[in-house]
């Protein structure tokens, strides 16, 4: 059997076993609900803002304002994809396979964030459904497709890196607990609060920067002035990091792997 193959079968086993979680979905639309209830009360508030920019604009703005909850979500989700297989001690079964170790890792990588973006982008879809409906417009749907690209998948490339990197070697809970710490701090913590704070950086997995730039989006106050420059690179960089991470972590496997 070759590598390919067997990396599409990891991949689809992977995304099964997230996908078919309950829990998963049960909380994903609840997300759905809160911030489509979220949603009419921001355009209003925003209206003035609103009114001045384009229509690709402000589907810009509405992705970064719906998607911070959705992302906090998908990153408590994946905390114990990597943990549950040993805690099952099914890891050992999965090692004597055919697969080597770069192929089962990119596997349950991409099995993994795909099962969990699911619900995500379902969720995510049905608020866009709720501002097409508001705008009175169908354009809405394929320049969210535009945003949710450019805006939302390079955080949670970011995201999945490092969740099942740092899972394999931290307490599940306690991961979840600064991760949430970690996302409020990083992302939506304004510079006015006194703390140093990457909300303001290229560093952004929440895609404000990102949606400053390409499109101006004015969701975030405390972001102004990004070039399109500016948001190429913090696009580019959120997607190496997790490159980095995820050949770190297939390091650290094999070293571990070498010990036993």
């Amino acid at each position: 059997m070759s590598q390919r193959a067997i990396l599409w079968g990891v991949i689809r086993y992977e995304f099964k076993m997230q996908a078919r979680r309950r829990s998963l979905w049960i909380v994903f639309a609840g997300i759905a609900l809160i911030m489509a209830g979220i949603l009419p009360g921001n355009l209003f508030n925003s209206g003035e803002h609103l009114g001045r920019m384009t229509l690709l604009q402000q589907v810009a703005s509405v992705t970064v304002d719906i998607d911070w909850l959705p992302l906090i979500g998908i990153g408590i989700f994946l905390a114990d994809r990597f943990p549950r297989e040993r805690n099952n001690r099914v890891d050992e079964l999965f090692e004597s396979m055919p697969g080597t170790l770069n192929t089962r890792l990119a596997g349950k990588y991409l099995g993994c964030l795909l099962g969990t973006l699911l619900p995500a982008f379902l969720a995510y879809a049905f608020d866009i459904g709720l501002l097409a409906f508001i705008k009175h417009t169908l354009l809405v749907l394929p320049l969210s497709l535009v945003t949710y690209t450019t805006i939302v998948l390079p955080g949670v490339c970011f995201i999945t890196a490092f969740t099942l990197a740092c899972t394999a070697l931290m307490w599940v809970p306690l991961y979840q607990f600064l991760f949430i710490g970690y996302w409020f701090w990083g992302n939506l913590l304004g510079p006015r609060i006194g703390l140093p704070t990457l909300s303001t950086t290229i560093l952004t997995p929440s895609g404000g920067f990102i949606g400053a730039g390409f499109f101006g989006s004015v969701s975030v106050t405390w972001i102004k002035g990004v070039t399109p420059l500016e948001s190429l690179a913090s696009l580019l960089i959120l997607l190496l990091i997790p490159l980095c991470v995820m050949i770190l972590f297939y390091c650290y496997l094999r070293w571990q792997q070498a010990r036993q």
